[in-house]
């Protein structure tokens, strides 16, 4: 009788604590939107039409001095061939423009910017496209 009356309790405990857990877990989730919403509203009332100023681009990495290719002085010409630079593309590790072909031809052979040598792969090549 003991035995059964123990057992007893410990289902009565065990069920009140996982209906009331439920409940609870429910609360503490409406607690906590309602709280990200009292400030995020707070917050957009402070600072209705804020806009951050537009950061200043990375530094411009030097030529390295054991490159192979050095810069042209007329900014239009691509390093790599010597030519002013038709369909060009962007080396984003580097930031510097070349040809699209000369750079492709270049990262095939050599995983490293020409005129930089910091490493690079075909997925640093973005295209440039002209307006007009």
């Amino acid at each position: 009788a003991a035995a059964a009356a123990a057992e007893r309790a410990l289902l009565r405990t065990c069920f009140f604590l996982s209906d009331h857990l439920q409940s609870g877990l429910i609360a503490g989730v409406l607690a906590f939107k309602v709280l990200e919403w009292w400030y995020t509203s707070a917050e957009e009332r402070l600072n209705p039409n804020v806009v951050l100023p537009v950061p200043p681009p990375p530094p411009v990495l030097p030529p390295h001095p054991k490159a192979s290719v050095h810069l042209p002085t007329d900014p239009r010409v691509c390093a790599l061939c010597q030519k002013v630079r038709t369909n060009p593309a962007l080396l984003s590790s580097s930031g510097y423009v070349f040809c699209y072909p000369c750079l492709r031809a270049h990262l095939d052979r050599h995983p490293f910017c020409p005129v930089t040598l910091e490493p690079a792969s075909q997925d640093s090549i973005w295209k440039i496209y002209r307006d007009g």
